[in-house]
């Protein structure tokens, strides 16, 4: 099996303790996004086990919303018709090490 293609990255945002990625809607999203919220501390969640396993029909999920929270994290992830948005509380060095897993899920270079 190759590679999985990075998501495309459409627009970020962020203050004193909160960020935002607009992420492109496509099926691999969840297999990202299982790795993503394991290297954020959400090893043996419900839905991490789900989207690696069996991940559910990303076209189902429209204007939905699903949280995350432990101590050190607390994200929104809103699926919309077209992107998923990410949402993210966290203090400043762990939102540093939330824009290395953006970039190891999104390609930052296209608009």
């Amino acid at each position: 099996m190759g590679m999985i293609k990075k998501l495309k990255l459409s627009g970020t945002g962020n203050s004193d303790r909160r960020s935002f990625y607009m992420i492109e809607k496509k099926q691999d999203f969840f297999s990202f996004f299982a790795n993503f919220l394991i290297n954020c501390g959400f090893n043996g969640n419900l839905y991490v086990d789900e989207y690696q396993e069996d991940p559910p029909k990303i076209e189902k999920f429209i204007d939905f919303q699903e949280h995350f929270k432990n101590k050190d994290y607390d994200i929104d992830v809103i699926f919309g018709k077209e992107k998923i948005i990410l949402i993210i509380r966290a203090n400043k060095k762990n939102l540093e090490h939330i824009k290395r897993g953006i970039k190891n899920m999104c390609d930052l270079n296209s608009n």
